[in-house]
């Protein structure tokens, strides 16, 4: 069974049952601007999680390429996983567009 199939048939049987008022589905993982329109549209899903993570370099100002503080790669010590305010502004935009 395709994801959102399989999530949209939870939601389907939450709206059906006496939890419907106080238990929500909420997809995630994965979810992005590129697929974020699909799953809305496919599942029904009216709340959703996300990262929008984006990698940046590091502001550290002393780096030390000999030295290497636990990442796989080097180059990997000197940068950061952060959320993206513009792929969450995205989106938003996305879930109010189809929530219209």
């Amino acid at each position: 069974m395709h994801a959102n199939s399989f999530v949209r048939e939870l939601i389907a049987k939450l709206n059906r049952s006496r939890f419907a008022d106080t238990v929500t589905v909420m997809p995630g993982c994965g979810v992005s601007e590129e697929n974020l329109s699909a799953l809305l549209a496919d599942t029904g899903c009216r709340e959703f999680h996300t990262s929008a993570k984006s990698v940046v370099e590091s502001p550290m100002r002393f780096r030390n390429e000999r030295s290497c503080m636990g990442a796989a790669a080097v180059s990997k010590d000197y940068s950061l996983v952060v959320s993206d305010v513009e792929r969450v502004r995205k989106m938003a935009q996305i879930f109010k567009d189809h929530m219209n």
